[in-house]
């Protein structure tokens, strides 16, 4: 992590086995799938992966902003032959953008905007996008 007085830059990163929806809320499995015959089901957890860098930006002693970008991935290519096809739907590949600008116009106020980008890609393929604007209003007592 770097920081100075206006800028501050840092980054993250992870590594487990079976995290699901730990490692990111996108994900809304338990991060394992159900592998063999109907009578000897074997479950095996999957790799998942990933991060986040971010940069916030002082510009005055009123006004920041923050532009931070994530991504994590389940690994299903590890699993025992038919893995792939047991994870069906799921989500393999998700990452966001988020571009925010807050202001602080009194001490214990913060108000602010925020964009984000997401993009969710599917085991089978398919993929989806979404675009959010969110406001916020706080204050700390």
């Amino acid at each position: 992590r770097f920081n100075n007085n206006r800028t501050a830059i840092g980054a993250s990163a992870y590594y487990g086995r079976g995290l699901g929806r730990y490692g990111l809320a996108a994900f809304n499995g338990t991060g394992e799938v159900l592998n063999g015959a109907p009578n000897a089901v074997n479950i095996k957890t999957v790799a998942q992966y990933g991060g986040q860098i971010w940069i916030q930006q002082h510009w005055t002693d009123t006004l920041r902003s923050s532009l931070v970008y994530g991504r994590i991935r389940n690994d299903y290519v590890d699993q025992v032959a038919g893995g792939l096809a047991a994870a069906g739907s799921r989500t393999q590949d998700f990452w966001t953008v988020h571009a925010n600008l807050i202001w602080s116009p009194v001490p214990n106020v913060n108000i602010g905007v925020e964009y984000i980008y997401a993009f969710n890609g599917i085991v089978n393929s398919a993929n989806g996008q979404a675009h959010r604007i969110q406001v916020s209003f706080q204050y700390a007592f």
